[in-house]
């Protein structure tokens, strides 16, 4: 076998061990977007590019090519069980740094690909994700028809992930969200953007699915 070869395999031998525990599926299920056409797809490309769906499927049931053959099998991202205890910080901290003894490797990405990849795989527990974009000082509406919602009004409940920074609630056909201006200043000091998300469910049925999960994107810029 040529030298030249060698190298190649051991590249691609690296990428499927390198697969472990990252994120999956070629479109959003029910994605709309207010502000930027796809707006979390840059996470759906590194996900399927880095080889996450190997392991963790394409539509991050935790059932790809190699998952059988993982005696710590990979995460499913689409069970509300498995993932409603995580948050975000641990997940890029295992993005970060692996998991040791399992085929969870370490990756080298930026913070707001990092977010970007943790925005997709949230995406999985929702039937409709939204990501907006907002500075520090501006309110946020939303219209439940955007994000496709037909429930009740009064059968739908919230839940700001950073009620310190986000304050949200439904008043009428709308969620309105306003950022804590001191607190996301505070925050914002060391990075331009701070990620947050709003979840919408339904009060009537079991808790297993989010009707929508809005990313929040807040920026250090004044309107």
């Amino acid at each position: 076998m040529s030298r030249r070869i060698m190298p190649v395999l051991a590249a691609v031998t690296g990428v499927l061990l390198f697969l472990g525990v990252c994120l999956a599926t070629t479109t959003y299920r029910g994605h709309t977007s207010v502000e930027e056409p796809q707006p979390t797809s840059d996470g759906q490309l590194i996900f399927e590019d880095a080889g996450c769906v190997m392991c963790h499927g394409y539509q991050g049931m935790g059932d790809g090519l190699l998952a059988d053959g993982l005696e710590t099998k990979p995460r499913d991202f689409t069970s509300f069980e498995a993932m409603k205890g995580i948050p975000d910080s641990r997940i890029r901290d295992v993005i970060r740094n692996g998991i040791a003894g399992t085929a969870m490797p370490s990756f080298k990405l930026t913070e707001n690909q990092i977010a970007d990849v943790i925005s997709y795989i949230r995406s999985f527990l929702a039937d409709s994700y939204l990501t907006i974009k907002t500075c520090i000082n501006a309110p946020i509406t939303i219209d439940l028809k955007t994000l496709d919602i037909d429930e009740d009004r009064g059968k739908l409940k919230l839940n700001a992930e950073h009620p310190e920074l986000l304050d949200a609630k439904l008043v009428g056909n709308h969620i309105k969200a306003t950022p804590n201006l001191l607190e996301t200043y505070k925050k914002l000091r060391p990075q331009r953007v701070l990620r947050t998300h709003i979840m919408v469910y339904s009060n009537k049925t079991k808790h297993e699915k989010y009707l929508a999960l809005i990313a929040v994107r807040i920026f250090d810029c004044i309107e």
